[in-house]
């Protein structure tokens, strides 16, 4: 016997928060030092995927990716709230998160979270 009512609600629910710099690497101003300029965090990200001469990919970065565009799309942080933690809910937000809010983004670099960070998932 079918219950009354829908089988299941949709309820907007805040679990936590999400921290993203979009990067233009063609915007006249070099990426790279732009990125320092911003935090540590990011200048670590840009020592990895960016040539501090152009401000664009690096030979290495650029053979790797499936990508072409000229924007960046940085995930720096994911935290939720402590009683959504432990239920693998970080990834799975995040990949919605940015496969929902900018389809077009290309290459979405996450920088991993220390062991303590509140980035638990």
């Amino acid at each position: 016997m079918a219950p009354d009512g829908p089988s299941c609600t949709v309820e907007d629910v805040a679990v936590g928060s999400m921290t993203f710099y979009r990067v233009h690497l063609d915007r006249g101003r070099n990426a790279f030092w732009a990125m320092e300029e911003e935090s540590e965090e990011l200048y670590e990200t840009a020592q990895v995927l960016l040539d501090p001469e152009t401000g664009f990919f690096t030979d290495e970065v650029s053979e790797r990716l499936e990508y072409v565009g000229s924007a960046l799309l940085v995930m720096d942080r994911v935290t939720l709230d402590p009683p959504w933690r432990g239920h693998g809910l970080a990834a799975v937000l995040a990949c919605e998160a940015i496969t929902g809010s900018w389809p077009a983004a290309g290459p979405s670099p996450v920088r991993p979270a220390s062991p303590t960070s509140a980035a638990d998932g």
